[in-house]
């Protein structure tokens, strides 16, 4: 079976059996727009095809990074696994970031390592580093990372192909690590990276859908990804700064900063700030290629959306109008979502007298959800937010093409039957999951396997064909991770 897992997850995945209620993020990348990820480049591009997840190159310029983050929030423990994946990048890395506390794994070089490093320390710590002999674009057969709280230190597991297995207690952890996000980091000038398949195991925290930080405890759950940008949670603010001091060689930097919250559908987000940006500053909620973004340009205000145009990262549409502003006269700026039967109005706030609105026609389902997150890309960066907003209703009820997702998992019994020599079986889902649906004989041998994807939620069909297959009774079993635990059930059918 081709399974390929590139750097796009943050699956940690390990030897260890976890102790709590789990839940799993699963992808086969089969939707074509990388929906249920934050994902964000500063040059790639970053598409599924053929059930692959792929981002390529190359990177031009100083900014050279790229961050895949699972849409489930803030997570405890969690697992992570890669499988036949292969990449070419500077570097490639798996990691749980909490502030600016965070614990990794990564392969730069001939060598892969284990790291951590807490807050208020500058050292970054190796904890283990080993050879390896891997030439670029060779297929890895898997590559797992596992982070588990045991009270009095973190227990790291990482196995890496048939050659590594390693496991060790990491001391002195900083507290603020029992929460963080989880994801995969790639850098370097030149970028390849393809994905078959991923799955999260992890302890699900989750916020309140109504929900203020103000950062008084060190950016516990956040997470900033920064070029040459210095990132502050302290003294009841977030602070980036990112200062160019040499006019003739200007280096534009890109932040991205994301909250610990779960994606949201309707709802809206506000932020008290102050400070400088030259160049681009903007706030987005953002779902794979998917997003929609208030950007703030030199003194206009506008917004702009990208429906996951297909290998096509800056199909970048403007709708509704711009307005003028000039910098430092607002504090306060609010951006909310109202999704209507065929269309989403947003609408943006300075200081609740400068507004802005918009509507898109006809999104499709990706775009009516997301993540939020800040985003800066400049050269001079002097931005002090002193606190962060977040009220939303939570996805409870999906829909998909159309339909209202199942409130439960069932295998229903295939139609007709019996049958000659086709029949239909049934099943619904109540969220995303993996899904292996195969046929059997009464020996139990394999006779064929019908579905081996990951699948959305909702109602699935499937066809059967049994005209190559001799008279008599035949099994149906379908295994489904859901709920926390995997499920299985069986049902039987007779062709005549």
């Amino acid at each position: 079976m081709n399974r390929k897992i590139s750097f796009l997850v943050l699956l940690l995945f390990g030897s260890f059996t976890f102790s709590y209620s789990q839940n799993i993020f699963q992808d086969g990348f089969n939707d074509g727009d990388v929906s249920g990820w934050f994902a964000a480049t500063d040059r790639s591009i970053f598409y599924e095809r053929e059930s692959k997840l792929i981002v390529e190159g190359p990177m031009q310029g100083p900014n050279n990074e790229s961050v895949f983050i699972p849409q489930i929030g803030s997570v405890g423990d969690v697992e992570i696994s890669l499988y036949d994946f292969k990449f070419l990048a500077q570097g490639i890395a798996l990691f749980k970031a909490s502030g600016n506390s965070y614990i990794a794994t990564f392969i730069e070089g001939d060598s892969i390592n284990v790291i951590f490093k807490n807050h208020d320390d500058p050292v970054e710590y190796h904890v283990f580093t080993k050879k390896l002999n891997i030439p670029a674009m060779q297929n890895i057969s898997n590559w797992n990372f596992s982070i588990a709280n045991e009270d009095t230190a973190y227990r790291v597991e990482l196995t890496f192909a048939d050659s590594i297995n390693y496991s060790t207690p990491i001391i002195n952890i900083d507290p603020i690590m029992s929460q963080g996000l989880s994801g995969i980091y790639i850098w370097g000038d030149q970028q390849y990276v393809e994905v078959d398949s991923a799955e999260i195991k992890y302890e699900p925290l989750g916020f309140p859908s109504n929900y203020k930080e103000d950062f008084n405890n060190n950016g516990k759950g956040w997470f900033v990804i920064n070029d040459y940008t210095t990132v502050e949670f302290n003294g009841g603010e977030l602070h980036l700064s990112l200062m160019n001091e040499d006019p003739e060689n200007i280096s534009t930097g890109t932040i991205w900063v994301v909250p610990p919250v779960n994606p949201f559908e309707d709802g809206y987000f506000e932020s008290w700030a102050t400070g400088e940006v030259r160049g681009f500053s903007g706030a987005a909620r953002v779902n794979g290629n998917h997003y929609i973004v208030t950007m703030f340009i030199e003194d206009s205000v506008f917004i702009g959306y990208n429906d996951a145009f297909p290998e096509d990262h800056d199909a970048f549409i403007l709708t509704g109008d711009s307005i003028k502003v000039k910098e430092q006269e607002y504090h306060k700026f609010k951006m909310e979502f109202v999704n209507t039967d065929t269309s989403i109005i947003v609408k943006s706030n300075l200081d609740s007298l400068t507004f802005l609105e918009a509507e898109i026609i006809n999104p499709s389902s990706g775009l009516r959800r997301g993540l939020p997150i800040m985003v800066f890309e400049a050269d001079t960066v002097d931005w002090r937010t002193d606190w962060v907003k977040f009220n939303f209703n939570p996805i409870t009820n999906v829909e998909n093409d159309g339909e209202t997702i199942p409130g439960k998992f069932e295998l229903f019994q295939n139609y007709p039957n019996p049958f000659n020599p086709s029949t239909v079986i049934n099943y619904s889902l109540p969220q995303n999951a993996f899904v292996r649906l195969e046929v059997f004989d009464l020996l139990g041998n394999i006779v064929t396997t019908l579905v081996n994807e990951y699948q959305n939620a909702g109602l699935h069909q499937i066809n059967f064909n049994a005209s190559n297959l001799s008279s008599g009774i035949y099994f149906y079993n379908i295994s489904v991770s859901l709920m926390n635990k995997n499920i299985n059930q069986t049902k039987k059918m007779m062709l005549i």
